[in-house]
């Protein structure tokens, strides 16, 4: 199929940088005022751990044998996906504070890659952009854990190569697959190659980089694939059954549907067929609606309606991928329905920021932003000030705001035992983070001072509570 470039006339220029640029004005907005996500923070706090790790040459025990160790400078979630640990590491020693940063390079090497995939394709630049960049993927794939949009880039990358027949397609699903690990179930694709020695190479660079980590693991903890095992573990106790949400699954659907409508219509006004083959590069698209389509049913039942819309990510590309060659194919020769695609992507670029906008200014959400001096979290270092426990090690259900906040909190998961871990003041958030009840929270407060309360936040000092902080030597179990 004939490649084809960015368009050269001016209009589709300017409507391929308003693609560009919204979404990255969007995740300004929302950084900039909410704050950064949860799951966001803590791979930035992997890699600020990486980092100081490198920087300090701590003993390995120290900077990865749990979730927290001695300092706040050293806090390491392994049951993340590994990926963007490194890549948080190089931002934080070239920028500080990157995650705005990390979030803008990821979505830029998004674009890059549904430029060169839509390329191979035959369909032009303002064609994939325009599918590609959705409400959907504008958000999940780069605001709530940031892993989805850098495992979709390696997938996009991974069908250039599959269209290209070249192995090479392996690594970059190999590298998907430790960018999220949902996207493991994409590694068959490899078996489109069909030449046998082609099919094996593949499979052994798609092994390179997951089996890189899992001696890693093995150096750093004792156990091969220990990530792995850890992300199961953990997914088993947070994840319990639930039904599927009609509306999260709506959600991953509307736009591709909606888009290839366009298509449709193209092909009604022309009159013409739509040109797709069972040939190789249908039968890789298939492949990939197929296989993610299987994963997320897969994925539904043990999430909630969040999550279930979040999870989907890899069906949603396909289905963005699968419609971009429907309407590239099907507006050949109707211009107008060409912008017509375009205008709907703007709209909703347009949409989401105004969404954005307009929520986070008629909102408190600011007041939840970690990295604001006003913030809940600046309130409960300030009332810890009064009650003369300013820079003392915490207990607190919204530990991870709390560590990028500056605060030395303590993750109430990590229980060595409620007599240990009760030496240090509890911070309870309501409506963040982790509700503190259940057998995984601190639950032993009997006798425990309720030093300030209000409708936010609750301050218990356990009977014994001590100050405890980061210059003092480590003790295992502290």
């Amino acid at each position: 199929m004939k490649r084809q470039h960015i368009a050269r006339k001016p209009l589709d220029l300017v409507l391929v940088a308003l693609l560009v640029v919204l979404p990255i004005i969007t995740f300004y907005v929302i950084i900039s005022l909410g704050g950064p996500s949860w799951d966001m923070i803590a791979r930035y706090l992997n890699g600020r751990t990486l980092l100081n790790f490198i920087a300090s040459g701590a003993a390995q025990q120290h900077a990865f044998s749990g979730e927290y160790l001695n300092s706040l400078r050293y806090y390491f979630e392994p049951y993340r996906e590994p990926l963007s640990t490194p890549i948080f590491a190089v931002l934080e020693a070239l920028f500080g504070s990157p995650i705005l940063i990390y979030m803008i390079v990821v979505f830029l090497a998004y674009v890059a890659a549904a430029y060169v995939l839509g390329r191979d394709l035959g369909i032009s630049t303002l064609i994939m952009l325009s599918a590609m960049i959705s409400a959907y993927s504008i958000f999940f794939f780069f605001v709530p854990n940031g892993g989805e949009g850098l495992a979709v880039v390696f997938v996009l990358l991974g069908l250039v190569y599959l269209l290209r027949n070249n192995p090479v397609a392996g690594l970059f699903l190999g590298m998907a697959a430790i960018a999220k690990y949902p996207a493991l179930v994409l590694l068959p694709m490899i078996l489109l190659l069909w030449n046998r020695k082609k099919v094996l190479y593949a499979a052994i660079l798609a092994a390179l980089p997951v089996v890189l980590w899992g001696l890693i693991d093995y150096v750093l903890y004792g156990v091969p694939f220990y990530s792995y095992f850890a992300s199961a573990s953990y997914s088993n106790v947070v994840s319990a059954p639930s039904s599927i949400n009609l509306l999260a699954v709506l959600a991953v659907v509307v736009y591709p549907v909606a888009l290839s409508c366009i298509g449709i219509l193209g092909v009604l006004i022309k009159r013409h067929k739509l040109g797709l083959r069972l040939d190789y590069t249908t039968k890789v698209i298939c492949a990939f609606v197929l296989l993610s389509l299987i994963g997320y049913i897969a994925i539904l039942p043990h999430n909630d309606q969040f999550t279930q819309m979040r999870y989907g990510f890899l069906f949603a590309a396909s289905l963005m991928v699968a419609s971009a060659v429907i309407v590239g194919r099907a507006v050949q020769g109707v211009r107008y329905l060409k912008y017509a695609a375009a205008g709907l992507a703007l709209a909703v670029a347009i949409g989401t920021l105004g969404y954005f906008i307009y929520a986070y200014s008629t909102a408190q959400v600011t007041y939840y932003n970690p990295g604001s001096g006003s913030s809940i979290y600046a309130h409960a270092g300030k009332v810890l000030q009064g009650l003369g426990f300013a820079g003392c090690r915490i207990v607190s259900n919204a530990w991870i705001p709390m560590l990028y906040a500056g605060y030395d909190a303590y993750s109430p998961y990590i229980l060595y035992n409620d007599s240990q871990q009760l030496r240090y003041p509890v911070v309870v958030f309501n409506y963040v983070g982790v509700q503190m009840q259940g057998p995984f929270i601190v639950t032993n407060l009997t006798g425990a001072k309720t030093a300030y309360n209000d409708s936010n936040m609750t301050v218990y000092l356990p009977v014994g509570v001590h100050c405890y902080n980061y210059t003092e030597p480590y003790v295992p179990g502290r």
